[in-house]
């Protein structure tokens, strides 16, 4: 994802967290480069109006927040 060279799903959202949450355990220096490629295709989505992106759109900031806040060590 981080290089481009995967096509992005275009539905459901699972994919969506569990991608950044293994970026954040795994290669936490990728973290913002994903997020940041996630958020434009979110946008995207959000343009399509897909349902799964509106269901989760509306709150999207909190859940990254509390994504970046979880501590995966415990």
């Amino acid at each position: 994802m981080l290089n481009g060279e995967r096509e992005l799903p275009q539905g459901g959202m699972d994919w969506y967290f569990e991608s950044l949450a293994l970026c954040k355990i795994v290669a936490p220096e990728n973290y913002p480069r994903l997020k940041e490629i996630l958020l434009q295709h979110a946008e995207y989505r959000m343009q399509r109006k897909e349902p799964n992106m509106e269901m989760y759109y509306p709150r999207l900031d909190e859940i990254l927040t509390y994504l970046e806040n979880y501590d995966f060590k415990v």
